[in-house]
């Protein structure tokens, strides 16, 4: 039910628009009666611009005392854009969350606006300082956040480019948090105009619109004194607004909910498992591979269908959370090198997360190969469910056809991410005492914990295994980034996806939004929505109930400076999410990250600069040439520098000064 009224002291601070003005002064004078705002509509007037503008905004939520937030999204049928072909988006999934993502960007559409004076990719510390023309601050404690301002690039009309602000550290689940944009220029120098609606509530002007006069009195209430405690004049401001970000319990419950059930279920021998086939390598020398294991695992199925399709969406119970639909057969792959046959010692196995929309065939490479060796540990792998090779065309024809379609890349990316987990279960129970990981009587596998690498989308994805796993205390990460709603435009590898985009909506702006609505549905796949809990929070601090997380976890980073298809933007952000130091000497500074000399145990990221820059432009898509993605896994330097920390959880300079090409 959408709320009309006032009912108690919390809702005016909670929800905007949920009551009437107090006096008619405050209504504009326009008239001494009680408004009757009737239901709320679908479109937010305060920006003007587009239907969701500005986003994310509470005007957007209603009031739900079911939810951790005591909010709920509240998207009307005609809120999210819609296609060229007239197909709306059924908000079923969005409605179901009690806010907004954690790392989600924050827009709105200020004709002609730049971001000449603004904190920038290249400098976000000043969007810390309290004269930046963009602020994001806690709307309690009034602690700034750090951002970095830019404009969309689907078009090159100044009329329709949102402007878009993107946290560069993971905000609090379940906090209020305030938008604030002023001083903002055109090309030319001339401040831009606030949107008319927004100039209503901040002049304090009559208006007849009904659901920009139900937002009054939060305004007044709640936002405006918040900006003015800043420092910041009312009559500076060209556009402000609030949200609330999605509480830490509904949007990752559900993900924790099967995680939790299907590994309480299991047997001590772990997921029913069978061996398929063994192959053995001919160890020409000690880097090779030389057992490589093929099977199958049995696992819990939360999908209505395990195969690829628009149709394969999690199963939901009466109580609100996923529930089981019997069970499906997942391959998995085990490779053993040939150092380890020739001299057997029980190790901690290393799960290998894929790339993009590949398989777990990825793990067979060279580079993996090398890195086993050097690290003395057996490699195992499972294809990434919702994001592997088989999910391409659903994705597509979600894009090309049916927004509301996404929904199923986001639902397949729960059982994917359950799957990875179960593997890690059982490499350490059922598995471990197999006969092929047993040589001479002595076994291959150290049960008592995992590591995990993830390579690109395998480190997209992998931060949830690292906040999710029971096994997990060690983590390698080549070329990660997060979230995906900031990486996608300057991706090469999604550029095809974006002119799919261009073809189904005639307004550049939908896109945007829609983006970051996708982000929405993200987070519980990928790493953004488990950002603060990959190491610095342990989840059953957040989420009553849930498993225990492993403690001292730690992470080391490894990104190539100018990555043409996972930006070291996203990578910054990752590092960033799990307290992360800059293995120094840097090649650069990176706001956020402190320098720390090797060799050093804890968290860390090393970046490797191999002779490509960055793009200069925001938002702009990047070149199709390959660049340095590649490198770091590849290289040398990268591998020992893995495996070492592997072996050690120590961190070691692996390059004569900053790791360049001198």
């Amino acid at each position: 039910m959408r709320l009309s009224r006032c009912s108690g002291l919390v809702l005016p601070l909670l929800l905007a628009g949920a009551c009437a003005p107090a006096d008619p002064d405050k209504a504009g004078g326009e008239t001494a009666d009680p408004v009757d705002f009737g239901a709320r509509g679908d479109c937010n007037p305060v920006d003007g611009g587009l239907c969701a503008y500005p986003f994310p905004s509470s005007f957007f939520l209603t009031e739900d005392p079911a939810t951790p937030t005591g909010l709920r999204v509240d998207f009307g049928p005609t809120t999210m854009p819609v296609n060229r072909d007239g197909v709306p988006i059924d908000p079923s999934s969005w409605n179901r969350l009690d806010g907004f993502p954690i790392l989600g960007r924050a827009m709105a559409l200020l004709p002609g606006a730049t971001t000449a004076g603004a904190a920038t990719w290249d400098n976000p510390a000043l969007s810390m300082q309290a004269d930046s023309k963009t602020l994001i601050f806690d709307a309690e404690t009034g602690e700034l956040q750090p951002h970095y301002a830019e404009l969309e690039r689907f078009t090159d009309d100044t009329a329709r480019r949102a402007m878009l602000l993107h946290p560069v550290r993971p905000l609090q689940y379940g906090r209020r948090y305030i938008v604030v944009m002023r001083g903002l220029v055109d090309a030319s120098g001339a401040p831009v105009s606030a949107p008319d609606g927004f100039a209503t509530l901040r002049d304090g002007a009559a208006s007849e619109d009904v659901d920009l006069l139900r937002q009054r009195d939060h305004y007044e209430d709640v936002i405006f004194p918040a900006i003015e405690a800043q420092g910041v004049p009312r009559a500076e401001l060209q556009l402000a607004w609030d949200f609330v970000t999605v509480s830490a319990e509904r949007s990752l419950g559900p993900m924790l909910h099967m995680r939790d059930e299907s590994i309480a279920a299991l047997p001590a021998s772990g997921p029913p498992f069978r061996v398929a086939r063994v192959g053995e390598g001919e160890c020409a020398s000690e880097g090779d591979i030389g057992r490589l294991i093929r099977g199958e695992m049995t696992v819990p199925l939360y999908l209505t269908q395990w195969e690829a399709g628009n149709t394969s969406r999690l199963v939901w119970g009466a109580d609100g959370l996923p529930e089981q639909n019997g069970t499906v057969d997942v391959p998995f792959t085990v490779q053993v090198p040939c150092a380890l046959l020739r001299s057997p010692a029980p190790r901690p196995a290393l799960q290998f997360g894929h790339g993009l929309f590949g398989d777990r065939s990825h793990a067979e490479s060279g580079a993996v190969a090398e890195l086993a060796y050097q690290s003395g540990q057996v490699v195992f792998a499972v294809d990434w469910t919702g994001m592997k090779d088989v999910d391409v065309n659903p994705v597509t024809l979600a894009l090309a056809t049916d927004s509301t379609l996404f929904g199923a890349l986001t639902d397949r990316l729960h059982q994917g991410q359950l799957e990875a987990l179960l593997a890690a279960e059982l490499i350490t129970t059922g598995l471990a005492t197999d006969p092929n990981l047993i040589v001479d009587g002595v076994p291959l596998i150290d049960p008592s914990e995992v590591n995990f690498y993830g390579v690109s989308q395998g480190g997209i994805l992998g931060g949830a295994q690292l906040a999710l796993s029971p096994r997990v205390r060690r983590a390698i990460f080549s070329v990660p980034g997060s979230p995906f709603s900031m990486l996608l435009n300057r991706a090469s590898p999604f550029q095809p996806f974006f002119v799919m985009l261009n073809a189904k909506y005639d307004d550049p702006a939908d896109i945007t939004v829609l983006i970051a609505m996708f982000q929405m549905l993200w987070d519980p796949g990928e790493t953004a929505g488990w950002a603060p809990l990959m190491t610095e929070q342990a989840v059953e601090d957040l989420v009553p109930g849930a498993a225990p997380s492993v403690p001292d976890r730690q992470v080391l980073i490894q990104l190539a400076k100018g990555d043409r298809s996972v930006s070291t933007l996203g990578g910054h952000v990752f590092a960033r999410s799990v307290g992360a130091d800059l293995v120094a000497p840097g090649v650069r500074e990176v706001y956020g990250l402190p320098l720390r000399e090797p060799p050093f145990v804890g968290s860390a990221v090393q970046e490797f600069d191999f002779g490509w820059e960055e793009p200069a432009e925001d938002e702009q898509p990047n070149a199709s040439e390959v660049g340095p993605h590649n490198m770091p896994f590849d290289s040398a330097e990268g591998i020992r520098q893995f495996a070492h920390f592997l072996r050690t959880g120590e961190v070691i300079a692996v390059c004569d000064g900053p790791c360049d090409p001198n």
